[in-house]
């Protein structure tokens, strides 16, 4: 068996046997290193999701999560997130899920503020309930709008799709 060095570039020109170490690429340590080093991360499934929700409140303005594909919460229960970040859903969805109250607001995010943009996401099967809270949505329980006119918050394309909603000031998307 004759090995044939790729880096040199070489041309085949008869049959040969070909041989390749397959290099699986290594996930980095972990979801803030990405999210420091690109300013951005990429879910892609569940695990993913449960990373971002324990590591939401490290994401600063600026810094973007994005979904790679639907997310699928499997009917678990997560505390309303808190976070003060970008997050692009590119047109995915995240469903089967239930939201619970952080403080006096409900939703998959507690509030979304005058800096924030939350874009192309569609939310389908989601519960947000709290008869306890103040403000309860499946997207945030509270939108600031800020003061001046360039301090809004940006929701846009974003869906909801046979959701449940119950509070006490309670609203479909907000």
């Amino acid at each position: 068996t004759t090995k044939v060095d790729f880096t040199q570039n070489p041309t085949v020109t008869s049959n040969r046997d070909l041989y390749a170490k397959a290099v699986t690429p290594t996930p980095s340590d972990s979801f803030l290193e990405d999210l420091n080093a690109d300013g951005k991360v990429t879910l892609m499934g569940r695990d993913d999701w449960d990373e971002f929700v324990a590591n939401a409140s490290a994401v600063q303005p600026g810094q973007r999560i994005e979904l790679g594909e639907d997310i699928n919460l499997g009917g678990k229960s997560y505390q309303a997130i808190q976070f003060e970040g970008d997050f692009n859903g590119n047109n995915h969805k995240i469903y089967n899920g239930t939201f619970t109250p952080n403080g006096s607001d409900c939703g998959m995010f507690a509030k979304i503020d005058s800096t924030q943009k939350i874009v192309n996401l569609t939310l389908e099967d989601i519960t947000a309930s709290s008869l306890l809270t103040t403000n309860v949505g499946i997207l945030a329980g509270q939108v600031y709008g800020g003061e001046g006119i360039r301090d809004k918050c940006l929701v846009q394309n974003v869906h909801v799709k046979n959701c449940t909603v119950t509070g006490r000031n309670a609203g479909g998307l907000v």
